[in-house]
């Protein structure tokens, strides 16, 4: 597994475990400070990580735990919340997690249904940062074709992940 990989997921659920911290401290410069902390700490601990796991849950210990060290260290107070309301909060996130996860998976599956010219444009402009400009030189097309393909191709990812999310919805 690769950095990048890493960074992907992270910042598929950077934003829950955000709000999950914001909840238990209510101060964003902590929470902040907080992720990057925990960040580092699921970084450097990522190839112990087991991919048959929910990255999202993973990364939700790992803040818990670098949450409960914050609090030890004695820099800031929690907001107060009961077990139960812990416990809820703790649930709404894992289920955000969960959803996070499977759409994730629903996209990987549909991107891996595009023809190869179309995971190869899709590639060049979100992972190579490639601009239409320069795709459409590279290829002799306008820049128009090139966007009118992104969007068609963006569309039709679209379709296939809603698809996919509503069968998991359905099924038993």
């Amino acid at each position: 597994m690769s950095v990048r990989d890493f960074a992907q997921r992270w910042q598929e659920v950077q934003g829950v475990l955000g709000g999950y911290l914001f909840a238990r401290l209510g101060n964003h410069q902590q929470v902040d400070d907080l992720l990057q902390e925990v960040a580092l700490a699921a970084l450097q601990s990522y190839a112990s990580y087991r991919s048959d796991r929910s990255f999202g849950a993973w990364a939700m210990g790992i803040a818990k735990h670098k949450l409960c060290d914050h609090l030890r260290r004695g820099t800031s107070r929690e907001i107060p919340l009961d077990e139960a309301q812990i416990a809820t909060l703790e649930d709404l996130v894992e289920s955000d997690l969960h959803r996070w996860e499977q759409r994730r998976r629903a996209m990987r599956d549909c991107v891996r249904h595009l023809s190869a010219p179309q995971r190869a444009l899709m590639e060049a402009y979100y992972h190579h940062g490639h601009d239409t400009r320069t795709m459409a030189a590279r290829q002799g097309l306008t820049v128009g074709s090139i966007k009118s393909r992104l969007h068609r191709i963006r569309a039709a990812l679209r379709r296939c992940v809603e698809r996919a999310l509503e069968r998991t919805r359905d099924a038993p």
